[in-house]
């Protein structure tokens, strides 16, 4: 299976040569490693009145102020990861100052699609929106499987869409349904199993 193509084969008589593959070229992509260094220094001032409550080791306390700058170098280190990563999943990979790395819609040539939801409208189709969006990441999927959608959205997309009057009557059905619906012993058994 190639993406996007299922390849079936055809009945040959006994004896016939096998059917060949026909390869698709590569298309090589090269994204480097990005460097970042980052450089602190510790200076006499940063250790003067920095014993340790208690402490009488002096030695014992450059350790401790050594110790948290590198932890806050590591912190930052940690937090530029997670803002790249976050860049990959929303298409476009950023550095610390916001300049564009990475372009990975221009990179794998893929249209980026926008479904709007117009939250404030209360006419507004919030289902048909919400399969816009399942239906565009299944048929681009190319082949793969998939095991769900994930959308990461800030708090107040959140309240906008729990509070959206469509929401509110799917929500108050499904617990209606839930609270009707019985369950029989057999059923629960093998859905665990």
């Amino acid at each position: 299976m190639r993406p996007g193509r299922i390849h079936l084969l055809a009945n040959q008589d006994v004896g016939s040569p096998g059917q060949r593959t026909k390869r698709n070229p590569r298309n090589v992509r090269y994204f480097g490693v990005p460097h970042i260094p980052h450089d602190d220094t510790i200076l006499s001032a940063d250790l003067m009145g920095s014993r340790g409550f208690g402490s009488t080791d002096p030695v014992a306390d450059v350790a401790s102020v050594v110790n948290d700058h590198l932890q806050d170098m590591k912190s930052r280190h940690d937090l530029t990861h997670e803002w790249m990563m976050l860049g990959a999943a929303k298409g476009q990979i950023l550095d610390g100052n916001g300049e564009l790395m990475y372009d990975l819609f221009k990179e794998f040539s893929i249209q980026k699609k926008v479904v709007e939801f117009k939250l404030s409208d209360p006419a507004f189709n919030v289902k048909k929106a919400c399969a816009d969006v399942c239906r565009h990441v299944e048929k681009n999927l190319l082949g793969d499987i998939s095991t769900g959608i994930k959308a990461w959205i800030d708090a107040d997309f959140f309240d906008a869409l729990t509070s959206h009057p469509n929401v509110e009557k799917a929500f108050r059905a499904g617990r209606r349904h839930k609270k009707t619906s019985v369950e029989t012993p057999v059923m629960a058994s093998s859905l665990a199993g």
